[in-house]
């Protein structure tokens, strides 16, 4: 380029010498052919813009791809970045829902610890206390039994006093044994439950109707619930003798009146019975036979899922508690 602006230089001065000499021809066809190259020089300078425009441009072009590539990388990673935060926080949640889960799970673990060792307790002082709970009724009958076997000195009221006596303490006695006996029989599996629908609340209040009927009852039960029916799993034989054993005693010598209370626990599926002053809430040295019993009662209850408490020092009053789970399908709100 800079060769051609000399040549161009060269051709313009040798023009004016030929038109200072005054050869014009000479000096107008030199100055044709200066144009020319003038119009080579445009030409060739306006070409060399023109690549340097397009060099340009698509460097631009590049820097521009270049750009994009690198806004995509950062979104991409902003992606990636939000993805892992996300599953953090669904990993940290997810770890908060088990570690509730677990606590939840160690305190039932230790509630069912605690009973499991309070009914091992009462079962080991049962075993201490029976024998002479069985010595005592038995050693009243074989006595009064001999005195009226040589009853020729006796009086008819005397007679009539001993036989109360020996009654009551034979009933007393049959009364252990077969609890004991029943409930020997349930820990050893020799007697097994036989499952079947039933209406709790409408057995409940049957036995209520007839223990009321019962003239030698020394229990008067009111039950209070919202419901009007629920259907539950069980071996109806086996809850008709909780329920009796909860609302009739005929041996005692004083009166209870026993409030019970049925509630549904939806969360858990369970009926919460709450019976507030019945005799098998007494102090359990006092009544050996309600101990047996509420043995008894707790091994029925336990089979089909649920827990049963005696709480002799409640504020309410010596109580019992237990839940049974109920039929969801058979669920009824009165």
């Amino acid at each position: 380029m800079q060769e051609i602006k000399n040549g161009i230089d060269r051709t313009h001065h040798k023009s004016l010498i030929l038109r200072d000499k005054g050869d014009w021809n000479e000096g107008i066809h030199t100055l044709k052919f200066l144009l020319h190259k003038q119009d080579s020089l445009s030409t060739a300078t306006t070409t060399s813009q023109l690549e340097q425009v397009k060099e340009n441009y698509q460097i631009n072009e590049l820097l521009m791809e270049k750009q994009k590539i690198t806004n995509l990388n950062y979104l991409r990673a902003i992606m990636i970045l939000g993805v892992l935060l996300v599953l953090l926080l669904l990993f940290y949640l997810y770890t908060g829902y088990l570690s509730k889960r677990i606590a939840l799970a160690e305190k039932e673990a230790i509630k069912a610890a605690e009973l499991s060792h309070a009914d091992n307790l009462a079962k080991e002082r049962l075993k201490l206390e029976i024998s002479h709970d069985i010595r005592t009724p038995l050693n009243a009958v074989v006595g009064f039994a001999e005195i009226l076997a040589d009853a020729d000195n006796l009086d008819e009221e005397s007679k009539s006093a001993y036989n109360k006596i020996v009654q009551e303490n034979a009933t007393q006695l049959l009364d252990y044994v077969n609890n004991i006996l029943e409930l020997s029989r349930l820990e050893s599996g020799k007697i097994k439950y036989v499952e079947g629908s039933c209406d709790f609340i409408g057995l409940f209040r049957a036995v209520i109707e007839e223990a009321d009927k019962n003239g030698q009852n020394c229990v008067h039960a009111e039950l209070h619930t919202d419901l009007e029916k629920q259907m539950v799993r069980t071996d109806q034989a086996r809850l008709l003798s909780l329920f009796e054993s909860l609302a009739v005693s005929t041996v005692d010598t004083e009166f209870y009146h026993s409030d019970i209370t049925v509630k549904r626990v939806e969360e858990k599926s369970l009926l919460l019975v709450t019976v507030v002053n019945t005799p098998l809430a007494k102090e359990r040295f006092e009544n050996k036979t309600a101990m047996i019993r509420n043995e008894i009662n707790a091994h029925f209850i336990h089979y089909f899922g649920g827990y049963y408490k005696v709480d002799e020092q409640a504020k309410q009053g010596p109580s019992v508690t237990f839940t049974y789970p109920y039929d969801v399908a058979g669920l009824h709100i009165h």
